[in-house]
């Protein structure tokens, strides 16, 4: 005879566990559970949606060791906590080569033949040389099945069995808030990262859970034909190809699109130059005789001459956007897609990478804007203290950089795009007939 639970649905089982976990679930039809739903599991101020449609995701994730009602995520990272069962697991990426290295195979090609292990289990017991933390247990390796089952079902293309991933993960540690977890698995994955970064020679990170796809550009699903019928300059289409290779790192990635449009200063700051000299001389009231008009024909091209690194940068860059972008093509570009509007439109969601206005506010000028802001998160990436102040209303709070593995980098996802979409119209407008 069959039990009560047993003849519920897969789905309503998994909803009756979320209600007595009091977590929050999204049905895609209100009168039919069956239909499927999104489960929202709680990731310090924010949530991660686990989407649960057909019958092969729901089996999965009612399988017995599967405890998802018991853990919470952690903001920035492929990573997950419990507070009853004091553990912080998180998952391992390595970019070589410009192919993402991941999901176990990290772990069993690259990870366990450099470590000392004589088991052949799935994971390997780190050593904490520190009697504060003997209670500790740290370990690399084959995730769990909870992690693999919550980390398969976020997958794009659900091959309808379970995924195993590359972790490190604590264990037996007490965890009182999201704070605290963040706290503990940074420092502890930033001695291991170290350590087998050294041992295997690959660059091993934590992987990142950004709010924007690492496929920065999401192209329409039409087919294109193929054609040539341009050339670019050699020198920024390497660093526009290296860019679109350094997904999972967003700093390195941010300045080779900076570096492309910079290439192509020196160019538009002299066509600027002539530009304000031959708009002065055809006024018919300019008199060459006035000393004050010859010092404000100086005052407006000194920006673009001066040796000081700042005027001379944000001028140049200012210049370049100018001459090869116009203003609708940008706010078209940053209202294309809702969740970037949202983001642009948003101060609270990018307010730890910089306090430049949107190029999206209202009476601004979208250019000046866009210039703005991109030079301002440039010099806290590369940690210049070249952020005085670009416009009056600057809240001089430009001082805090972004470092590496940062909450700040991971939040740079929108403004990697702007910046690769003025990169590319830059290479546009720069680029000639093709010819041999």
């Amino acid at each position: 005879m069959s039990t009560e639970s047993e003849n519920k649905s897969q789905f309503h089982q998994i909803e009756e566990r979320c209600q007595n976990a009091n977590i929050e679930i999204i049905r895609v039809n209100k009168e039919d559970i069956d239909k499927g739903f999104w489960i929202k599991i709680k990731s310090g101020e924010g949530i991660i949606q686990i989407p649960i449609f057909g019958e092969s995701k729901a089996e999965l994730l009612l399988q017995d060791d599967i405890h998802f009602e018991k853990i919470s995520g952690i903001n920035g990272y492929h990573a997950y906590y419990s507070i009853e069962h004091k553990y912080i697991e998180a998952m391992l990426e390595c970019e070589y080569g410009g192919m993402p290295l991941g999901h176990y195979s990290l772990y069993e090609r690259s990870i366990k033949p450099k470590l000392n292990n004589q088991e052949e289990n799935s994971r390997i017991v780190i050593k904490i040389k520190n009697d504060q933390y003997h209670n500790i247990k740290l370990s690399v390796g084959i995730s769990s099945p909870t992690f693999s089952v919550l980390e398969t079902l976020r997958e794009y293309i659900f091959q309808g069995q379970r995924i195993d991933y590359t972790t490190i993960r604590i264990e037996q540690v007490e965890i009182s808030s999201h704070e605290e977890a963040l706290e503990i698995l940074d420092k502890f994955s930033a001695s291991l990262l170290f350590e087998l970064t050294y041992i295997t020679g690959l660059p091993i990170l934590l992987a990142a859970r950004t709010e924007y796809s690492r496929n920065i550009e999401f192209l329409s699903e039409n087919k294109h034909e193929l054609s040539i019928a341009r050339q670019y300059d050699k020198e920024p289409m390497s660093l526009y190809l290296y860019a679109s290779t350094a997904s999972i790192m967003p700093l390195v990635q941010y300045l080779a699109y900076y570096q492309v449009v910079e290439f192509y200063f020196p160019k538009f700051k002299k066509e600027e130059a002539v530009n304000i000299i031959n708009q002065t001389l055809e006024n018919p009231l300019f008199d060459t005789d006035r000393y004050t008009q010859m010092q404000n024909l100086i005052n407006k091209l000194n920006p673009l001459i001066a040796k000081n690194e700042y005027a001379n940068e944000i001028y140049a860059l200012r210049a370049t956007i100018k001459n090869c972008v116009q203003p609708e093509e940008i706010k078209s570009f940053l209202e294309e897609r809702e969740e970037r509007k949202k983001f642009f439109n948003s101060y609270n969601k990018w307010k730890d990478i910089t306090d430049k206005p949107s190029p999206l506010r209202e009476q601004g000028d979208i250019v000046n804007d866009t210039a703005n802001r991109i030079y301002a998160i440039r010099c806290k990436i590369v940690h210049t203290k070249n952020t005085e102040s670009i416009n009056s209303d600057s809240t001089n709070n430009e001082t805090k950089f972004i470092l590496p593995f940062s909450e700040e980098s991971q939040k740079l996802g929108y403004d990697i795009e702007l910046v690769q979409f003025i990169a590319r119209k830059v290479l546009i407008a720069c680029s000639k007939h093709l010819y041999i």
